[in-house]
This record gives structure tokens, sequence and C-alpha cells, in this order.
């Protein structure tokens, strides 16, 4: 249903990674030849992967045979870009000393961090809960998160069986061999012909309709996702893609969309607007107290008075559970929505 979008840069110091991050990245969806800053012409190709260096209001500069390019934004499809946060490759020890062994606490993977210092080997680093301690660098890396571009059907359509109306929303994902790879509010990957799809980015110029549209396809791609990873395993610290405990797996569900949430659940439940229990809507992050020590898990709401989560108890992994069973309604804390 999805790419997992992996950063491989190999980290040496934090300062490097800071500094030498990857590029975003995109394709090229409209051939295309521009004259370059030394006078010479220069030729993209339909489908072509670019590196963005930088974003301007007029267009993104790509680099090709050794100069800086600028190339208008309707040409290109941004997919992944590289912002400026550090996170958690994988479970890992924050220490008080990088000379010894003891360890603060571990890190999540993906849990995000301030980077204070490199040393080399390790970092000295800052963490969401305001913990300070060293942990290898090679452990940390820059976040790559997928582009969201909200597109428009122009033309009325059938795909798969399936009809699909004008002015119906699609998450455009790709673009392959002249077509958009989109995901619909099903949660379905579809091919869209190019010229039957029409962008609108700013927020400001849609009408209420449109983001109603918009609302429901991405609470609906939500639990698409979600239910994708239906009897994956518990594993704790993972966010995904085979294993989840379950904060990984809540912001695993939303990043393919997107949207970045914070590591652990109890950061999870100050993010986002406040929702009454009695005003639930798919897609919304429920939280519980299954400690005694506050806020402890996390899940997202699917419906019906449903939830998925990844579960940790008795059948431990990513299962859907009743929000009105007996255990659930005496830990229920709170529900927030991000959508």
């Amino acid at each position: 249903m999805h790419k997992v979008i992996k950063n491989v840069l190999r980290v040496t110091s934090a300062v490097a990674v800071l500094a030498f991050a990857t590029f975003d990245t995109g394709t090229v969806i409209n051939p295309v030849q521009v004259t370059t800053p030394s006078g010479k012409q220069a030729s993209f190709v339909d489908g072509e992967n670019v590196e963005i260096k930088e974003s301007k209001p007029e267009g993104y500069v790509v680099s090709k045979n050794n100069e800086d390019i600028l190339v208008t934004r309707n040409n290109i499809l941004v997919k992944e870009v590289v912002s400026n946060n550090i996170v958690v490759k994988r479970i890992t020890a924050l220490k008080k000393d990088k000379n010894t062994e003891e360890a603060i606490r571990f890190l999540l993977e993906d849990e995000e961090l301030s980077v204070i210092k490199n040393e080399g080997q390790y970092s000295l680093v800052k963490t969401e809960d305001n913990l300070t301690g060293y942990v290898l660098s090679e452990d940390i890396s820059v976040s790559v998160m997928p582009k969201i571009n909200l597109g428009f059907i122009k033309n009325a359509f059938v795909f798969g069986g399936r009809q699909y109306n004008k002015d119906d929303a699609l998450i455009v994902r790709d673009y392959e061999n002249g077509n958009f790879v989109c995901l619909d509010n099903s949660g379905n990957i579809i091919a869209v012909q190019k010229d039957n799809i029409r962008f609108q980015e700013e927020i400001l110029n849609r009408s209420d309709d449109e983001l109603n549209r918009v609302n429901l396809a991405e609470s609906n791609n939500i639990i698409s996702i979600a239910k994708a990873q239906l009897g994956k395993p518990y594993v704790y610290g993972s966010s995904g893609p085979s294993s989840f405990d379950c904060s990984g797996f809540s912001s695993f569900v939303f990043r393919q969309l997107g949207i970045k949430l914070p590591r652990t659940s109890v950061s999870q439940s100050g993010f986002g607007k406040p929702v009454d229990k009695a005003n639930l809507q798919p897609g919304d992050l429920l939280f519980f107290n299954t400690s005694g020590a506050g806020v402890s898990h996390v899940g997202i709401y699917i419906g019906n008075g449903q939830f998925i989560h990844a579960a940790s108890g008795i059948n431990p992994g990513v299962v859907i559970d009743k929000l009105n069973s007996n255990y659930y309604i005496r830990t229920y804390v709170n529900a927030r929505r991000v959508l």
C-alpha cells in the first residue's frame, strides 16, 4: 500500500547530518528543456528523478551536469521532503556518560531529538521529554517524510471496477509512465492519467466542499493504512513496518500521509485538538492509562465504537478492540484530533 521511506545516510557526526543532509526528491512529470546559468541547454525527460536543492516561489532548483537549474513547479512532483529534525534510527541507549554502559533510558525508533554537540562516535542530545545524554551518532539520522500532494479528479472514470467522479480528492504519491500513482479514500492504489488531475496546494483557496472531501479522504486513508497492519507483532520500541509498539504504530500510520506525530503516547496525547468522547470521528487518536501512572497507551478510532492499536496484553499485536469494553472504559483518558 505504501513505500517505506528509509534514509540510508550513515551518520558519522551529528553536525555532518545537519550540514550535508540528503535533498528533497521529486520526479519530472513533463519533458522540459531549460537554459542553464552558463548558457547551455539542459533537458529533463518524463519520469526523471531529481534532487531538489532549493524551493522557490517560481520553481525548484535542481542539479544537473554540475549546474544548479531552476525548473518551474508544474514540471516536478515532489515526493520526499528532508527536514532538519534528527530522529532515532533504531532503539538505542541514552547514556549519562559516553564512557559508561549505564542508560538513562532507551530511545525509541523515530523518536525526535535535538543535537547539542557532536563528539565523533557519540552525540550529546536532548529528548522531547527534556532528558540530556549521549547517544551513538550512527543511531540517529535526519527525518525524511513523504510529501503529500492533494489532487482532484477532472473527469470521471472507472478503475478496477470502481467509479471515480469529478472533484473526488486523491493523494498523489508517485508518477510512473505518464500516470500519477494515487491513494483513494479507501486506501486503494490507482493509476490516473496525469492530465486528469488538478492540484490545489493552497488550503486557503479550497472551497468548504473541497476541504470536506480532503478530510474524508485523509481519515479513510488513515483507517485503511492502519488496517493493513493487522496481525503484525507488538515489539517495544518499534515503529514499523514489520512490528510496532503502540505509539510507534500510530506515528507510522500518520507518517504515511506526511503527518509527523510525537513518538510517545504521552507526547501524542497533547498533540492536535481535544475531542469529546461523544464526538469521535474516524482517525481520532485515543489515549488510555493502562499503567496507573498517566497516559501509557494510544490507539486510532475507526468508527462504530471500535479502535485499532498495537496491544501488548494477552493477545499482543495490531488488533481491533471495542471502546466500550470494561477495560477500555475504565482506562480511557482523552482523545485528540489531528486531521
